[in-house]
C-alpha cells in the first residue's frame, strides 16, 4: 500500500477529513522518575526518528515508535514531516498558576503582603465583570499554549464570573483547565472577602456546572489558611466530601512570615499542613503550592496521602519566600510538578521555570561537598508526567502509549545564532570518549556511549532548558489538534 506523506516545503495543509495521522520527529516520553535510577536513561522512552500516531477522533495516542518499523504498520495513515527535525513530547503541565494576575506580572513590591495589597487585590477586582474575565482568559491561555502548556491548575478570583469565563474558554479550545473560586472571607479587602453560606453557593452551582465538562475538571480552593475563617474551611471540606473527585488547590508554607501567622491563628493546631487536615482538605487530589518551609511530619503525611505539590522557584525567588527543598522533597516520595505562579512567578513558560530551578538546586547545596544537580532529563520529567501525577492525572496524559490524551508541544532545538552553535558543540563532544565519561558518571549515565543517542539527549535537553524560551515553542497541540503554531494565528 503506498504511504501518503505531507511535505511541509510544499506547503501542504493536513485535509480537513483526516481521521489519522502520524507525525515524524524525535519523540520522546518519561515513563518514570530518573532520579532514582541507576542509569537515567531507563526512565524514559525516546526516538531518535519517531512517529507519533494519532486518533484525531478521540484525540487520543494510538502509538509511538520507530519511523521505519511503524511507517509499514501504519501504512494507511497520512504521514507529516512537519516536525522531523524537531523534538515532540507530552505538554508541559503548570500545577499552579494565578489567570486573574497575568496583567501585572512582575510587578515590584518589598514583600509578599505588600505586594498583594498593592496589585493583587486591586486587580483580582477587576474580575467582577465577566467581559473582563473573558478577555483575560482568552489571553491567559493562549500564553499557556505559546509555551507549550496543556494542562495547568489555576487559581481564579472570588467571583463567579472568573471561573466561569476561564472554563468558556478551555471548552472552546477543548484544554484540561482545573480552577475555581477562591474562597477568602477574612484578613483581605472587604470588597474581595466572600462569605461562607456566599462561597459555598457558589462554588456548588459551579461544581454542578462545570465539573467534568469536556475536559474541565474543579478546584475547591480557599486562597489560603489566613484568609478563611475556621467555618469556611470546614465548608470547603464538606463540598469535598459532597464531591469526591473534586480537587483541593491553595498555598502551604510559603514564607517563614506565613507560617508564624497561621500559628497564630491557629493555635490549636501542631502545623500549617494540619489546619487543612482538621477541615478535611487533606487527600490525594490535593495540590499545595510552594511547601518551602515543611517540616518532617508535614512531609511524612504528605508522602502517606499522596497529595501533589508544586513546585515554584521564580516566585520563590521573586517575593523572597526561600528554596524548596528539592532532595527532600524527592527523597521522601513526594509527589510534586512545576508551577509558574504568575504573576508571582516571572514567566508563563516551563522552560524559563526549570532554569530557575536548576540555578535554585545548584545554590542550595552551596556548602554541600559533592553537589548533586537536577539533570535535564529530571527537570523535563518534572515538567511532564512529574506534573501529571502531582494531578493525578498520570494514567490520561504524560506520555505516549496507546489510548493517552494527545496533548504534546514541538520544541525546536535551535531558533538563534548561539542556540545553534551551542547545539554543534554538543554533536563534537560527544565524540570524545574522556568527555562522555565524565559526564556520564556525573549524570549516572553509565551505559551510555559517545555517540549514542540518549548520551546527545541529556546534553541537547540541558541546553534547552537553560537557553530556551516560548521561541522554541514551534507548535502546541490538545486532543491532538494544532491549537498554537509559531508565526501562525489558529
Amino acid at each position: 500500500m503506498e504511504i501518503q506523506q505531507l511535505n511541509p516545503q510544499n506547503n501542504q495543509q493536513i485535509p480537513a477529513n483526516v481521521q489519522k495521522i502520524a507525525y515524524r520527529a524525535n519523540i520522546l516520553f518519561f515513563n518514570e522518575d530518573p532520579y532514582f535510577k541507576e542509569t537515567q536513561e531507563d526512565a524514559l522512552t525516546f526516538y531518535k526518528d519517531g512517529l507519533l500516531v494519532l486518533d484525531l477522533e478521540k484525540g487520543t495516542v494510538i502509538e509511538a515508535g520507530n519511523y521505519e518499523e511503524m511507517r509499514a504498520k501504519h501504512a494507511s495513515v497520512l504521514i507529516s514531516e512537519e516536525y522531523k527535525d524537531k523534538l515532540i513530547m507530552p505538554g508541559f503541565i503548570d500545577c499552579h498558576t494565578h489567570y486573574p494576575q497575568t496583567e501585572m506580572i512582575c510587578s515590584f513590591a518589598s514583600s509578599l503582603v505588600n505586594w498583594l495589597n498593592t496589585y493583587t487585590f486591586p486587580t483580582e477586582e477587576q474580575f467582577k465583570d465577566i467581559n473582563y474575565a473573558k478577555k483575560i482568559s482568552q489571553f491567559y491561555l493562549n500564553e499557556l499554549l505559546k509555551n507549550g502548556t496543556t494542562t495547568a491548575l489555576v487559581f481564579a478570583t472570588i467571583h463567579p464570573e472568573s471561573v466561569a469565563a476561564l472554563f468558556d474558554e478551555a471548552i472552546r479550545l477543548n484544554m484540561r483547565i482545573i480552577t475555581g473560586k477562591t474562597m477568602m472571607n477574612r484578613n483581605a479587602p472587604e470588597f474581595l472577602q466572600d462569605t461562607v453560606e456566599g462561597s459555598y453557593r457558589d462554588s456548588l452551582d459551579l461544581i454542578q456546572s462545570y465539573h467534568n465538562v469536556g475536559r474541565c475538571l474543579y478546584s475547591i480552593t480557599p486562597r489560603f489558611a489566613p484568609t478563611s475563617t475556621q467555618d469556611q474551611l470546614n465548608v470547603a471540606g464538606q463540598l469535598k466530601h459532597q464531591f469526591p473527585d473534586t480537587y483541593i488547590h491553595t498555598h502551604l508554607n510559603e514564607n517563614l512570615q506565613e507560617v508564624d501567622w497561621v500559628k497564630s491563628l491557629f493555635p490549636e493546631s501542631e502545623n500549617y499542613l494540619d489546619v487543612y487536615d482538621k477541615s478535611n482538605l487533606v487527600h490525594k487530589h490535593s495540590v499545595f503550592a510552594h511547601c518551602v518551609h515543611c517540616t518532617q511530619p508535614e512531609l511524612d503525611k504528605m508522602k502517606q496521602i499522596q497529595c501533589g505539590v508544586a513546585y515554584c522557584p521564580t516566585s520563590n525567588g521573586f517575593l523572597g519566600a526561600g528554596m524548596f527543598p528539592y532532595h527532600q522533597a524527592v527523597q521522601n516520595g513526594i509527589n510534586f510538578g512545576m508551577g509558574t505562579d504568575v504573576g508571582g512567578g516571572t514567566d508563563f513558560g516551563m522552560l524559563r521555570t526549570l532554569q530557575d530551578a536548576y540555578k535554585f538546586i545548584m545554590v542550595s547545596q552551596q556548602h554541600v561537598e559533592n553537589r548533586r544537580p537536577m539533570t535535564s532529563f529530571e527537570g523535563f520529567y518534572r515538567a511532564t508526567l512529574g506534573g501529571c501525577k502531582a494531578l493525578s492525572l498520570e494514567h490520561k496524559i504524560g506520555k505516549f502509549l496507546p489510548g493517552y490524551e494527545a496533548d504534546f508541544v514541538v520544541l525546536d532545538w535551535c531558533v538563534n545564532d548561539i542556540q545553534r552553535l551551542r547545539f554543534e558543540n554538543i554533536e563534537k563532544r560527544a565524540s570524545t570518549t574522556q568527555q562522555s565519561t565524565a559526564t556520564s558518571e556525573s549524570l549516572k549515565l553509565s551505559t551510555i556511549k559517545p555517540g549514542d543517542d540518549k548520551y546527545l539527549l541529556q546534553d541537547k535537553l540541558f541546553g534547552l532548558m537553560m537557553m530556551g524560551d516560548s521561541n522554541n515553542v514551534y507548535s502546541t497541540h490538545l486532543a491532538g489538534i494544532k491549537r498554537y503554531q509559531r508565526g501562525n494565528k489558529i
